[in-house]
């Protein structure tokens, strides 16, 4: 299992790689390369305690995996990975949608 990530996590790696080197010839992406590093080392952050410590109760294990990924968006807000308008239409998604629940 385990292998089978490593190597789905790899061949996607080559790939963004060889997009990177090869894409300027027919289009040009701006690649924000300092948030992608931020992003990538975020998640690792959150991930790597999972497989160094080993937690008995499983429903405690499966609350915290639960918690690092629903604080990994709110991490990056800290760490400014979001341009401002992201922020405003993030906002307005919640504002729009939390009227409906409340039936305003």
């Amino acid at each position: 299992m385990y292998g089978a990530a490593t190597a789905n996590f790899l061949s996607y790696l080559i790939c963004v790689i060889m997009i990177y080197i090869l894409s300027p010839k027919y289009y040009f992406i701006k690649w924000e390369m300092h948030k992608l590093v931020m992003m990538l080392l975020l998640a690792i952050a959150l991930t790597v305690p999972f497989f160094i410590f080993d937690i008995e109760n499983t429903i405690i294990e499966i609350i915290l995996k639960t918690f690092a990924i629903a604080a990994f968006p709110f991490i990056l807000y800290l760490f400014r990975c979001y341009e401002e308008i992201e922020i405003t239409s993030i906002k307005g998604f919640f504002l729009k949608y939390s009227r409906k629940l409340r039936g305003i």
